[in-house]
């Protein structure tokens, strides 16, 4: 059935009803009378004049197609002669309509060009642009006469009515190059950021329905990505990549008033149709699950969730962030906007047909019909984004959230100790009242009387306490075949418990211990260090806070902690024998223990009162309900007799005993099991490792493990991974030298070794495909990761494990598995920032390459050796290293190690300020690549050849370097690397004075950091965004952007991050006269400049500091500065730099009154920003020049250099250009003392 057509006026109090206005409203809006609205809308007035025709269509937000179906509801002659006919869509595949006409772009370019032009609307494209967009780095030589004939074409095609003026103003020949002249409603860009605009302002004035109606018309312009359909050139256009983006803010912010507001259907449907363009966007998605739930399907809701994490694990290799979890908790919780409140508050948009919905009611009927539906408790929108390109959003900061809850189970059946219980209690009253000091409580006992189950007991009957979380290690002091955990290891591991980013934990162990005492300051986390070996493991890790709790366990009696940290000494003895059966009794079931009440007392006393041995034999009596309780103490007393001379009357002698008897009891192929996992030297085990030990399938050795726990000889204590009491573990031991044959252990530690190279070596493919490698030659073994989630997800679960088998390797024999798996998990530790096991590993691996005299393998090691050092900041550490790697590459005619270590290198001198040795050793690493046919990625050493490019001012070298970084990067991907090419190519633009065009840049850089969670990424675009808000005179966004940056890289590993953050706060603090904040601060950044050593940003501090103190009037100080950063600068070949040192030297110079100096220093900055194409530092050199001038000669031969310098202000669009210009066009006789102050 067709579709009702409808007059003119019944479509437009249709559309008045819809959006909720009454007539005098509407005529308000539009500027009409409201007797010629009701004309109009009873059919009196057949046609309307045109200008009011337009307002109503404005005020009603009819665009689009929306407008076409108004006007076919009229007879063509009454189609207004003002109603602009040409329309040019870029919000999607290009498009243009002539009227109703659609209009055939066949030519790609010309398709391009137009796209091109249209996203610069009423701004010059020039003709370097228009080429480059067009050919790339290839142009035709006949490229000048193509563009022309394309603009010529374009102008045909966009022709409009022949009774209209001629078309050649629409693209417009201007100063070399090309203008697209717009005017309202020619193209839906332009009518896209005006109503983004008005909806912002309409939020802003609390009219959130028409914030809501203005946000969708904007929306539904869009047909899909911007420019669809063209090249990726243009598509990859900053300005394209800027409008994608504001598309994205405003589908956000619509989203957040819909779900506020109850319009749950049109937020899902505009979020639906962005999300396929964007399907790693958490923001997106968090807001499309909550209004797919709110629409009523939870399920579909749960699924977007469930998709969304499987392909951040598989792409990215990272978990949901909390935004994500919080709207899929919401949904578990059904804390949602209710379904009936959909829709209230967004027209409907009016198909081509016309075919109308029910007439909803008329708001001039009578009052609360406005009234939407109140706000769900609880919930709150995500999070607002008003404007249509917004300020990258500041990070929290450094300080963790996460509430550690790392408690393991309690243990079932616990008895006694009611004495113990009672004073830990009042220990911990007694905390209440001393609110200065820690409160350690230290429990000591000899091996298996129950420390930990006691400690652990209590830490669960008191954690409600504890909101903030609990903190649980086991330092394994007494374990007897692997080292104890070591304080800075402890202290990492904590970190990572309290939420701690890899990027934020700082390389030295005491500034570790440092976050982490920093971390729990005013917080009240228990602590549990159990199993700790002595004073000095335990006090690293001591807390600083008063509002924490720490329980420590150990059998030694920590008299140094009692006596200097005032712990409170709690020593455990043996059971009693009431004790003893009540645990029994706890264990066993009153019927079964009543029945047999002497076998019960013969079993405690054959345990000595030790609750681990009781553990292992009511396990024993669970498991064989068929024994009675008396032939189980008969058993006991059977094996007693041949174990008494063991450890004289040690009360462990008992444990032996009991472990002994119940061992024996194993079936054959438990018993094999156990032995052989008295092998692995790590903390736990997972059964993929324990199926390769023991050389049997998982379907076999899985019941084997349940035996073994059951029998609680092992404990199960993660789903899946196994730990031993470190006696089991050396009683295990000891019945494998007795009962295995070197062979039988041989050939299990070979399988436990060829899995964990073979699976560490795939999940470092899958983690960090680019990244060289050794080549692997192990056969399969077992199961091995799969997607780059399960790769992250065994690597955390495996690497200390994988720590202790390359450190044990020498023992067992497996010298090349040894670095193998050191040369694997490089990318692993960089990623982490484990850097006290990158270094024990890295230094166990190169031992055991260097016995077996492998170079290849030296080489490698030698690689991963200098990364460590160079994240850590020990530049020249990582260079004798990467020496060593490059020597050794060579000898064995490994080119890609070579090229590699060149390539690493050459970046190490680059933070040293050796350009020049730098660039040499970056070329010959590529040379090395196309000799030896490499094909894998050359984008880092290009980027790095563009860095530093851009460190020497040869901007264009830099761009044609980066550009051939990116073409990699878009083939391999997201990552670090294609953050810190967009990084340097928005930095490249900033040189050159194009500060939009290098704040997309370093936007899309700050977007694809966030996905990566890549934070020293983010943290850097944020500081070279804060210098373009600043030159651009937006200092409070600057200060912001700078604040963040700090925040993100406080305690950074990458010290370059955190000085260059401070340098760009002070920038910012100097140009809003907080000067001794401005020196503070740029002291700071020097200071860590020169311990990382960065020479780049030493320089910048050193300038920064040297026109600081010239304006406070420290003249020499300020000289001493410049002369130092000029120093730099010109040693290290810092052309930008050296031009930015003389200008701050001019202006010292120009403050002293030494004129003809200042103005020598000034012409040559000049010179140098000329050279090097830094417009913004030769407009400042020109403004102090022509103050030297005004000084030395008089007005008029200042105005020469001020109007030069006024240009390139005024095109560049910084502030300075006001005030010069209130300088030239009044009479110049006061002169400025140098460069403006903002």
């Amino acid at each position: 059935m067709q579709p009702a057509r409808y007059s003119l006026g019944s479509l437009i109090r249709h559309r008045r009803l819809s959006v909720g206005l009454g007539q005098g409203e509407l005529a308000d809006r539009a500027g009409v009378s409201a007797r010629s609205l009701r004309d109009i809308e009873a059919g009196r007035v057949a046609r309307p004049r045109a200008s009011s025709l337009r307002r109503l269509a404005s005020a009603l937000g009819f665009t689009g197609d929306d407008l076409r179906t108004l006007l076919e509801t009229v007879q063509p002659a009454a189609r207004p002669a003002d109603v602009e006919p040409l329309h040019i869509g870029v919000l999607g595949p290009p498009v243009i309509r002539n009227g109703d006409r659609p209009v055939e772009i066949r030519s790609a370019m010309r398709r391009e060009l137009l796209g091109l032009l249209a996203l610069q609307p009423g701004q010059r494209v020039s003709r370097e642009e228009i080429v480059d967009v067009l050919w790339g780095d290839r142009p035709p030589r006949t490229c000048q006469a193509l563009v022309q004939g394309h603009v010529a074409a374009l102008r045909g095609l966009l022709q409009p009515e022949p009774r209209r003026r001629p078309s050649a103003s629409i693209i417009t020949l201007d100063r070399g190059g090309y203008t697209l002249e717009v005017v309202p409603g020619r193209l839906d860009l332009a009518e896209f950021d005006d109503l983004a605009r008005r909806a912002g302002e309409a939020r802003a004035s609390a009219d959130p329905r028409a914030a809501l109606e203005l946000w969708d018309r904007a929306l539904r312009l869009w047909r899909g990505p911007v420019l669809a359909d063209t090249g990726s050139r243009l598509r990859h256009h900053p300005l394209a990549a800027a409008l994608n983006q504001r598309h994205i803010a405003v589908a956000l912010a619509f989203a957040d008033s819909a779900l506020e507001n109850g319009s749950i259907s049109s937020a899902a449907d505009h979020l639906l149709r962005l999300a396929a363009d964007e399907p790693l966007h958490e923001g997106l998605h968090a807001r499309l699950i909550l209004a797919v739930a709110g629409g009523g399907d939870q399920a579909g809701a749960l699924r977007l969730f469930a998709d969304l994490r499987r392909r951040l694990a598989e792409e990215l290799g990272v978990e949901p962030g909390r935004e994500l979890r919080t709207a899929h908790l919401r949904v578990l919780r059904q804390e949602l906007p209710p379904p009936q409140a959909a829709d209230r508050g967004v027209p409907p948009a009016v198909p081509g047909g016309v075919a109308l919905p029910e007439t909803p009611r008329d708001p001039d009927a009578g009052a609360g019909a406005e009234q939407g539906a109140e706000q769900e408790r609880g919930a709150a929108p995500l999070g607002n984004t008003g404007h249509p390109a917004p300020a990258p959003a500041a990070p929290s900061g450094t300080r963790a959230e996460a509430v550690p809850a790392q408690l393991p189970l309690d243990a079932r059946g616990f008895a006694g100790r009611t004495a113990e219980l009672a004073r830990l209690d009042a220990h911990l009253a007694a905390a209440g009242h001393s609110p200065t000091a820690l409160t350690i409580l230290a429990v000591s006992g000899t091996a298996g009387v129950g420390k930990t189950t006691l400690a652990l007991h209590w830490a669960h009957r008191v954690r409600d306490r504890f909101p903030d979380g609990q903190l649980y290690l086991n330092l394994r002091g007494f374990d007897p075949t692997a080292a104890a955990i070591e304080p800075a290891e402890a202290i990492r591991s904590f970190l990572d418990a309290l939420g701690v980013p890899p990027q934020r934990i700082p390389p030295g162990f005491e500034a570790q211990a440092g976050l982490y005492r920093s971390l729990l300051a005013n917080r009240r986390v228990l602590v549990v260090l159990d199993n700790a070996r002595d004073v000095e493991q335990v006090r690293p890790l001591l807390p600083g806070s008063p509002s924490c709790l720490v329980v420590v366990t150990s059998r030694d009696q920590m008299s140094g902690l009692v006596a200097i940290e005032g712990g409170c000494p709690l020593t455990l003895g043996l059971l009693s024998a009431s004790e003893g059966r009540e645990l029994v009794v706890r264990r066993l079931g009153a019927e079964l223990t009543g029945a047999e009440p002497r076998a019960v007392d013969e079993i405690v006393a054959q345990c000595a009162g030790l609750p681990l041995a009781l553990a292992v034999v009511t396990a024993r009596a669970v498991m064989n309900p068929q024994f009675s309780l008396a032939t189980l103490a008969g058993e006991l007393r059977a094996v007693q007799g041949g174990l008494d001379a063991f450890h004289g009357g040690d009360p462990a002698t008992q444990v032996r005993t009991v472990f002994s008897w119940s061992y024996r009891t194993l079936s054959a192929e438990a018993a094999r099991l156990f032995r052989l996992l008295a092998l692995h030297a790590g903390p736990d085990i997972g059964v993929d490792a324990a199926v390769c030990l023991a050389g049997a399938t998982e379907d076999r050795v899985r019941p084997l493990l349940a035996e073994l726990s059951r029998a609680h000889l092992i404990s199960e204590h993660m789903p899946g991974r196994y730990t031993f009491h470190d006696l089991l573990r050396l009683y295990a031991a000891e019945r494998n030298w007795e009962e295995d044959g070197e062979d039988e252990r041989a050939g299990a530690i070979q399988r436990l070794y060829d899995h964990y190279v073979q699976a560490t070596n795939v999940a470092a493919g899958l983690l960090y495909p680019n990244m060289i490698r050794l080549p692997s030659t192990v056969p399969p073994t077992g199961r091995v990761p799969v997607g780059h989630g399960g790769a992250l997800a065994w690597l955390d679960a495996e690497h200390l494990n994988l720590v202790a088998a390359v450190t044990h390797a020498e023992e067992y024999g497996q010298r090349a598995a040894a670095w193998r798996l050191a040369d694997g998990l490089r990318g692993y530790f960089a990623r982490r920032r484990h850097s006290v096991h990158w270094f024990a590993v890295a230094e166990a691996g190169l031992s055991a390459a260097r016995a077996e005299g492998d170079l290849q393998a030296q080489a490698a090691l030698h690689l991963s050796t200098a990364h460590a050092y160079n994240v850590t900041a020990r530049r020249q550490q990582a260079l004798a290293h990467l020496g060593r790697a490059l020597d050794l590459s060579r000898r064995v005619g490994w080119r890609e190690g070579q090229a590699i270590a060149l390539t690493n290198i050459g970046s190490v001198q680059m933070d040293l300020g050796r350009l020049e040795e730098a660039k040499t050793s970056l070329l010959r690493s590529l040379d090395l690549r196309r000799q030896g046919g490499h094909d894998g990625s050359d984008a880092m050493t290009y980027n790095n050849l563009g860095e530093l490019e851009r460190m020497r001012g040869r901007l264009g070298a830099a761009t044609r370097h980066l550009d051939r970084a990116m073409e990699e990067w878009r083939r391999l991907g997201l990552s670090a690397g294609l953050v810190a090419t967009l990084e340097t190519i928005g930095q490249v633009h900033y040189d050159l004075g194009h500060l939009a065009v290098g704040a997309a840049h370093l936007n899309r850089a700050l977007r694809v950091a966030r996905l990566i969670g890549d934070d020293a990424s983010h943290a850097n675009s944020l500081v070279f965004l804060s210098c373009i808000h600043r030159d651009a005179g937006r200092l409070s966004e600057a200060v912001e952007c700078a604040r963040a940056a700090l925040r993100l890289s406080d305690d950074f590993t990458h010290r370059y991050r955190d000085c260059a953050g401070h340098n760009a706060l002070a920038g910012c603090y100097h140009d809003l006269g907080r000067h001794s904040e401005a020196i503070d601060h740029y002291r700071r950044g020097l200071r860590l400049a020169r311990e990382a050593p960065t020479r780049y940003s030493e320089s910048e501090a050193l300038a920064g500091l040297a026109l600081v103190n010239t304006r406070i009037g420290n003249h020499d100080e300020a000289r001493g500065f410049a002369h130092d950063a000029l120093a730099i600068a010109r040693q290290a070949d810092f052309r930008v730099r050296e031009g930015q040192a003389l200008t701050a030297l001019a202006e010292v110079h120009l403050r002293e009154g030494d004129h003809a100096e200042a103005a020598e220093q000034a012409r040559h900055a000049i010179d140098l920003h000329r050279e090097t194409g830094h417009r913004l530092g030769e407009a400042r050199a020109l403004m102090l020049l022509g103050t030297a001038s005004h000084r030395l000669q008089g007005p008029a031969s200042a105005q020469h250099h001020w109007r030069k310098a006024l240009a390139l202000f005024t095109d560049i669009g910084t502030p300075e250009a006001g005030r010069l210009r209130e300088l030239i066009g009044g009479s110049g006789d006061a002169a400025p003392d140098g460069i403006f102050q903002l």
